[in-house]
């Protein structure tokens, strides 16, 4: 009887242990899911990029930005208003951005994007997409895809500027593509500025 006795306990035992490992298991998933979902809600009015890596999604082929020597292939946000940050960071979740007010590809004039090279604004890949545009040069391709139309800019020119110099916007009188982002890394000291011009 003491050896039937103890198998009840032991098979009782067994029970209570698989069944607080299951209880577990629900929880976690349920505390990840909320985790999850408040990761992604962060960029209200947009859609977060969760992963550093973007496929050749609609959001691209809407309006994207690719540059194969360095890895980048991201999401352009239309018009963003780089004179209130708060919509600016909240928007450069979703991709990099283009600055209202300046040309979109097709329309003859100074297409202007931001990303940032460092930031804790702005989390994991999307907070650095532009870390690596100094490593650009002279010749270097650009595509830009917009309204499921390939726009293609070689680049010319890279310039160092002040932060306070407002020029780089100017519409100018031929279609190029002007990247800018904060220089040196890791400070909001001057602007790196990267030039190309539409390819035809």
């Amino acid at each position: 009887m003491a050896k039937k006795s103890d198998k009840v306990r032991l098979v009782v035992v067994l029970a209570l242990i698989f069944l607080s490992g299951v209880a577990f298991y629900f929880k976690a998933s349920s505390f990840y899911s909320a985790i999850k979902y408040k990761i992604g809600s962060r960029c209200e009015g947009c859609t977060p990029a969760v992963s550093p890596v973007f496929k050749l999604d609609p959001r691209i082929k809407e309006f994207g930005l690719e540059i194969k020597k360095i890895k980048v292939l991201v999401p352009v946000v239309k018009d963003v208003n780089g004179k209130n940050k708060d919509e600016y960071n909240r928007l450069l979740q979703g991709g990099v951005a283009h600055y209202q007010g300046t040309a979109l590809p097709g329309e003859g004039k100074n297409i202007f994007i931001v990303g940032h090279s460092s930031s804790d604004v702005v989390p994991g890949e999307l907070g650095k997409i532009f870390a690596k545009i100094n490593d650009l040069e002279k010749g270097d391709e650009i595509k830009i895809y917009f309204k499921d139309k390939e726009y293609f800019y070689e680049i010319e020119a890279k310039d160092i500027v002040e932060a306070t110099d407002m020029s780089v916007l100017e519409s100018g009188d031929r279609e190029i593509i002007t990247l800018m982002t904060c220089w040196p890394l890791g400070t909001r000291d001057k602007r790196l500025i990267v030039k190309a011009a539409r390819r035809m």
